[in-house]
């Protein structure tokens, strides 16, 4: 299972399943970004205002949500969270004015195009989770895990690993560990989907 990391953690708890290595890289956190041109600085000047998260099931959403209620239980009553559909559409609804800043994962913050990224100021991160996990159902043997996860943490020293890594955008695969996501443990009640 190659999932989003709160998913996962509902999956370890639910499934039985076992986290046996992660994508390598910097920790998942989402960015709020507003346009420059307006008098959005910070989180706090989002009081009263609109702002647009992707799907209220995204981690953008969960952790944008934690953000808001720990910077203040007054802001986060404040804010009207207009959810999207993605992260993209998010940014779209920024863009087209509809809302006044959008929440979005790092990786797709970073991979917006520099002329439209020039427009937007970056007013708010949250806080960072492990990257995405790569977990195995209760009835894989340790030592198939074991194997699976070789696999996949080796790819970076075989040249079709190699191009396939380059063609996800990923450095590479490295070993994981079930309490590496007691991170959301904070999030249970978020994340319970029942």
């Amino acid at each position: 299972l190659l999932t989003a990391p709160h998913l996962y953690y509902r999956a370890q708890l639910e499934g039985g399943y076992r986290v046996v290595a992660r994508v390598s890289g910097p920790p998942m956190q989402a960015f709020i970004v507003a346009p420059k041109t307006s008098q959005i600085t910070s989180i706090a000047d989002l009081s009263g205002r609109r702002l647009a998260t992707p799907d209220s099931l995204a981690l953008a959403s969960l952790l944008t949500r934690e953000l808001l209620a720990a910077t203040s239980a007054t802001l986060a009553a404040n804010v009207a969270l207009v959810e999207t559909p993605t992260h993209n559409a998010s940014l779209f609804s920024l863009h087209h004015g509809w809302t006044d800043a959008a929440s979005l994962m790092g990786p797709i913050f970073r991979r917006i195009a520099p002329d439209a990224k020039a427009h937007l100021r970056v007013i708010a991160k949250t806080s960072t989770t492990p990257h995405m996990p790569v977990s195995v159902a209760s009835w894989i043997s340790a030592e198939r895990a074991s194997a699976f996860a070789s696999v996949l943490i080796e790819m970076k020293n075989t040249p079709d690993g190699k191009d396939l890594l380059q063609h996800i955008g990923w450095q590479n695969f490295v070993p994981a560990q079930p309490q590496d996501y007691d991170f959301f443990d904070n999030f249970a009640a978020a994340i319970d989907f029942k």
